[in-house]
């Protein structure tokens, strides 16, 4: 009996001795998919209509992949080719990135153009090995190489692209989860890329994305999520996440619809692609007759393009979206009876741009710019004087900063007056109507944004001096100096030094060097250090 108790007691001890092991969660701590089956994205081949691929997938924000799409492109054999490569495009400049995206402990590398930035030819000759790859709007020398797909070239998306990119890397790339503002089609040239498309109903409810704060002013937006090691413990309602996936092979195209939330990898080896971005609101294009001849990139007009030196555009948003900004700016008056002093002089419901009508619902305040917009049309002069003691130009509604004497919601407006000033818009009787918004030429909507967005420091060969720290820089040289032979520090020693402990390139720093050292003597001593400084590292503290 004895036996029987002590049993029985050993048994209730620590009680769950019994318990059994919890059951392992499928997809904790691995990459992403990992925690359940997938369902197939949609197959099609090349030869689907148009109608039918913006009527059942573009329209519908679905994904698709259509399977060979790009084979005809001279790019897919132009591209593979290193040498021929860097003998016709060499010299043109690219924008880099870190293979891991939005991995803050992968250092930034560069070269011609400074961090960020670099020729095709350092990038194959140099910087492939790098944990960094290309990923840039595509030069416009290049554009020759590509035939847009049939279910872009016989529909009227072909006069509308917004923008055309180039990616290119060694391999074993990823990105995060993230969504772009765009649709685009994305076609392989070499290599095999890796696809999951989420459905936006999980935005928040199962797949965490950042907010405002971690991402400021994003039009398309990403998740925080670990994509190689997904933590089930801090983010269980992942296990709930469906997903589609697709593996994308050379001469294939991949529609990503705009909004929707994807993620990407390539395999080892090299990794060619370009995408053709086009508009989100394609209700009013039409397919088309196709060509008689294939339809080269060069020969249709891309929006944002890069001529393959200096800044690029990469990013810049819709302008017909832009457009929409101005229509709702001159629509008809509200019935008198919703005026008041006080008040907004209208719902704001009845404006059809959401981020506009957020603004305005937020601030339904008086502002006599607006009233006099709202109206049938107002003396160009009288609202112009307005905008110039409200904001300088490149700081209101696309400029991404708000301030000055008339308020909030006025900004908005200020810069859609500046924008009909520099497309000279008013018309014969100097009033702005309706008609002169809708009106407005595409090529005089890109002139004016151009001057209203502020620059991404990204897209310009200033990205280092945007990414350095200036007392970084400071003390760098300083001690640099302190540390010559004889306090007096030369060019080699100091573009070394400034690679190695600053993390900068040779082309920003021999910029530095050269302001430091004007008089071309070969070296820097404290003395010139102190004479010069201001100039030399006062780019250091730019800001777009």
């Amino acid at each position: 009996m004895w036996r029987v108790v002590m049993t029985v007691a050993a048994a209730c001890v620590g009680g769950g001795s019994t318990d059994k092991p919890p059951t392992p969660r499928r997809g904790h701590l691995l990459p992403f998919g990992s925690h359940r089956d997938p369902t197939a994205v949609p197959e099609v081949s090349p030869d689907i209509s148009p109608q039918r691929f913006f009527d059942e997938y573009v329209d519908k924000n679905r994904p698709v992949i259509i399977r060979g799409a790009a084979l005809s492109s001279p790019a897919m054999v132009k591209w593979v080719n290193d040498s021929g490569v860097i003998a016709e495009y060499g010299n043109l400049r690219v924008k880099l990135e870190t293979k891991k995206e939005k991995d803050e402990s992968s250092p930034m590398v560069g070269a011609e153009g400074g961090l960020g930035r670099a020729s095709l030819r350092s990038w194959y000759q140099r910087l492939e090995s790098k944990d960094t790859y290309v990923v840039s709007q595509l030069p416009l020398p290049m554009q020759k190489d590509v035939i847009i797909p049939e279910v872009l070239a016989c529909h009227d998306a072909a006069d509308h692209l917004l923008e055309t990119n180039l990616w290119l890397s060694g391999g074993s790339t990823r990105s995060v989860i993230h969504k772009d503002a765009d649709n685009a089609l994305n076609c392989l040239v070499s290599g095999r890329k890796k696809w999951w498309f989420i459905s936006p109903k999980w935005m928040n409810r199962g797949l965490p994305m950042a907010d405002e704060e971690e991402a400021p002013g994003e039009i398309g937006g990403f998740s925080r999520l670990d994509v190689d090691a997904v933590d089930l413990d801090a983010h269980p309602e992942v296990q709930e996440v469906e997903y589609e996936y697709t593996e994308a092979l050379p001469g294939d195209c991949v529609l990503v619809p705009w909004g929707y939330p994807h993620q990407v990898r390539s395999d080892a080896g090299r990794n060619v692609a370009f995408s053709l971005m086009f508009p989100v609101d394609t209700l009013e294009l039409e397919p088309r007759p196709c060509p008689d001849t294939p339809l080269y990139l060069d020969r249709t007009s891309v929006f944002w393009d890069y001529d393959g030196v200096g800044e690029m555009t990469m990013g810049n948003s819709d302008p017909e979206m832009n457009r929409k900004v101005l229509l709702d700016f001159t629509m008809p008056p509200p019935p008198p009876s919703m005026l008041t002093s006080k008040t907004w002089p209208g719902s704001p419901d009845r404006i059809t741009n959401p981020h506009l009508r957020q603004v305005l619902t937020m601030q339904r305040q008086s502002c006599l710019a607006l009233d006099l917009i709202q109206s049938q049309g107002v003396p160009f002069i009288e609202v112009y004087s307005l905008y110039r003691r409200s904001v300088r130009p490149g700081y209101g509604y696309f400029g991404g900063g708000y301030g000055g004497a008339l308020g909030w919601p006025c900004e908005p407006l200020a810069d859609m007056i500046y924008l009909f000033e520099v497309a000279n818009l008013s018309t014969a009787t100097g009033r702005l109507t309706l008609h002169t918004a809708a009106a407005l030429p595409r090529e005089e909507v890109r002139q004016a944004m151009r001057c209203l967005m502020n620059t991404d420091p990204a897209n310009t060969e200033l990205f280092e001096y945007f990414l350095l720290n200036h007392g970084d820089v400071f003390d760098f040289v300083e001690s640099a100096i302190e540390r010559a032979p004889g306090h007096r520090l030369g060019r080699a020693p100091f573009l070394k030094r400034y690679v190695k402990v600053v993390k900068g390139t040779r082309y920003i720093g021999a910029r530095v060097f050269d302001a430091l050292d004007p008089e071309g003597t070969g070296y820097v001593t404290a003395a010139q250090f102190k004479r010069h400084r201001k100039r030399a590292l006062g780019m250091f503290d730019y800001e777009l």
